[in-house]
């Protein structure tokens, strides 16, 4: 037999509040967005305040009266039906053979309950538990430390990161300097072309002007050679061609 938790719930004048409360507490929207750290911090300090409980004994288990399906909720000896009905404080026991952090469902009730407004806690010199639930203390102090942490690094680091407006400005700037870009491209190929065109024009102007002095120079020779065979000199031609002008 597993030893009991002890964990003290509502008194009894607020039970039907508190059942209420839980009853609708799926219906109203949560009050904070918790961080998945605070809630692995959380998780880890109960786990090791169940653990602590489970492995120490409880002396002296009072008579039970059995609460739907959670564990025993049971009252001191020396609490009358009077006290019961005034505001008397049950404490939560559980008894079952199948340790806690293996009942998920029981585990997630007890939890709720903890949660709850009005759930109140023994003062520390009643605690069954009291160097247990001193260690849980310190423990949680430090884990809402560490959160306290990591939420000033996450704000630290929000604060760093660019607004949308900026990554914005940033795009349009990069696309500003891409179309730049692509029109200098444009035109250094544009000039690079124009220079291979106006070279292969002057290569073929400089060919054109070899061909003509070419075939002058083969025109003169062969006037030159036909002059000769028809008996005519140069320049009795050339006188001739003068005379006729005139």
């Amino acid at each position: 037999m597993v030893d009991p938790l002890s964990i003290a719930i509502p008194a009894i004048g607020d039970q039907v509040g508190a059942e209420a409360s839980a009853g609708s507490i799926r219906d109203r929207p949560r009050r904070t967005k918790v961080d998945l750290s605070v809630h692995r911090g959380r998780h880890q300090v109960f786990e090791r305040v169940v653990s602590a409980s489970l492995s120490s004994s409880v002396p002296g288990i009072p008579s039970q009266r059995r609460v739907s399906g959670e564990g025993t909720s049971r009252m001191g000896p020396a609490q009358t039906a009077l006290e019961v009905e005034g505001k008397s404080t049950l404490a939560f026991f559980y008894d079952k053979e199948v340790l806690i952090l293996e009942d998920p469902k029981r585990l997630a009730s007890i939890w709720r309950k903890l949660r709850l407004r009005n759930c109140k806690l023994p003062p520390l010199d009643e605690m069954v538990e009291r160097d247990t639930y001193v260690r849980v203390a310190v423990a949680n102090a430090r884990a809402m430390e560490a959160s306290n942490k990591y939420a000033a690094l996450m704000e630290m680091c929000l604060t760093d990161f660019p607004s949308r407006e900026e990554v914005e400005e940033h795009l349009l700037m990069i696309q500003r300097l891409r179309a730049d870009l692509e029109a200098t491209q444009v035109r250094d190929q544009w000039r690079t072309e124009k220079r291979e065109i106006d070279g292969r024009e002057v290569a073929v102007r400089r060919a054109c002007h070899r061909a003509r002095q070419a075939l002058i120079q083969e025109y003169d020779v062969m006037l030159g050679s036909e002059y000769k065979e028809g008996g005519f000199e140069i320049d009795e031609e050339l006188a001739r061609l003068k005379e006729k002008e005139i």
